[in-house]
């Protein structure tokens, strides 16, 4: 087991520097964004329209402003949350045996199949006869039903146990098939906008920018400027610190929220596993940029079922949730 743990952690540890390095590409991707929308307004301001057509004008590109950034983010978070779950199942599918593999999935079709809980129920009994029947009769079968990828006779199965026809790496990939999921579309979506403390990235991105980056707002500045005959780079210069703060919220979101979406995502695989895990270990970057306060819990375990001094899950953090909730920005 403590080998197990070993090959998971230098995998996770890899993983955590793509994660930083995928929240930072999404960082990167609505920057570039508000980029395009920033230029379109210089373009404007350059084209010296008259006070009504530069209102209008300007309005017309910054109503263009938060959906765009949404857009970027939404796109970047998606991808990063189908990366998180892709290479974490392809760590664990490639790293647990067939047989561990084997239990997840006795208990993952015991859990939701009721004809599997009859199985178990039958074996059980023969037990207590003295009449013994091989252990997880044709879970590799069970597997595949469940799937929906063959149909089974779980009579025949329980009167007949079938051996299994499929080589080690082949049950591996059915268990991980079974176990890991793909999440399809309105899962993500789920992810994406789950909310935190109450409220989804995309509220707390409107709500930084209704005060003082609204297209009205905005483009009362470019009009009134235009007004005054003041300098296309004046009037710039007056709309460059509202448009980089609607940059730098979007910037900061989409890197925090990249970052919570490669954990929720791992998360779920690991879920799939059910009570074969039993529990979660903090590694901590440790470079300039960690919080004195996470580089103490580096190493830290957290338990399902803890006992004595250990901590459970309840004191977990889910980066960049900490455990109470509360968010870790960048």
């Amino acid at each position: 087991m403590n080998l197990i743990s070993s090959r998971l952690a230098t995998r996770s540890r890899t993983r955590q520097v793509e994660a930083s390095l995928k929240a930072d590409a999404a960082a990167v991707a609505v920057d570039r964004a508000i980029g395009g929308i920033w230029g379109q307004i210089l373009t404007l301001l350059r084209a010296k329209p008259d006070v009504h057509g530069a209102y209008h004008g300007a309005h017309r590109i910054f109503r263009q402003l938060i959906p765009t950034a949404a857009t970027s983010i939404d796109g970047s978070l998606r991808r990063v949350a189908m990366w998180g779950h892709k290479t974490t199942a392809q760590a664990l599918t490639g790293t647990l045996s067939a047989d561990y593999l084997r239990a997840a999935a006795v208990r993952s079709v015991i859990e939701s199949r009721q004809p599997a809980t009859r199985c178990r129920s039958i074996r059980e009994d023969k037990e207590k006869k003295g009449k013994f029947l091989p252990k997880q009769p044709g879970i590799v079968q069970l597997a595949l039903d469940a799937l929906g990828m063959r149909k089974v006779d779980l009579g025949a199965l329980l009167r007949e146990p079938v051996r299994d026809e499929f080589s080690k790496e082949q049950q591996k990939d059915i268990f991980a098939a079974l176990l890991f999921p793909t999440p399809d579309e309105d899962t993500v979506s789920e992810m994406v906008y789950r909310t935190v403390q109450g409220v989804t990235w995309f509220q707390r991105l409107e709500f930084a920018t209704r005060t003082s980056a609204t297209p009205e707002q905005l483009a009362t500045i470019v009009g009134q400027g235009f007004a005054r005959g003041a300098m296309p780079q004046e009037i710039a210069r007056d709309l460059l610190p509202v448009v980089d703060g609607v940059r730098s919220t979007a910037t900061r979101i989409a890197r925090t929220e990249g970052l919570r979406l490669a954990h929720d995502s791992q998360q779920i695989v690991f879920d799939g596993l059910g009570d074969l895990v039993i529990g979660y270990q903090i590694h901590a970057t440790l470079d300039q940029n960690t919080r004195p306060a996470h580089a103490a819990r580096n190493g830290t375990v957290y338990y399902a079922s803890p006992t004595g001094n250990q901590l459970g899950y309840d004191s977990m953090p889910r980066p960049p949730l900490e455990a109470d909730g509360s968010i870790s920005w960048n």
